[in-house]
């Protein structure tokens, strides 16, 4: 992406994180920042596209952001880290994962 792509795609991004549903921050840590931040899907509809099916992140957020106006409940604003913390942990069995956050919690 070239500067201008790279500013537009930050306004598109700042203007989805002033919405209500956004303005504590990160949904994990509760951390503002403008930088390093992402919108996570809580679930997907049949048809919906993906960030694969696209040639870059501005393309990916001009498709996302109507859906993120029209249904924010649908998405959670988190930190990239935070992000890659939530992908993760979904990839493992329900029972699995229930286990290592007992283990987290057990841990001290």
């Amino acid at each position: 992406m070239n500067k201008e792509q790279k500013i537009k795609l930050v306004g598109i991004k700042s203007d989805l994180a002033g919405l209500p549903s956004y303005r504590l921050g990160c949904f994990v840590c509760h951390t503002k920042s403008k930088s390093g931040m992402t919108f996570h899907h809580l679930n997907y509809y049949k048809g919906e596209k993906i960030y694969k099916d696209f040639a870059n992140p501005l393309e990916y957020y001009e498709y996302l952001a109507p859906l993120i106006v029209q249904s924010p409940h649908r998405f959670l604003y988190v930190h990239n880290k935070c992000h890659q913390a939530i992908t993760k942990l979904h990839r493992w069995k329900p029972i699995k994962r229930n286990r290592l956050i007992k283990a987290v919690r057990l841990t001290q």
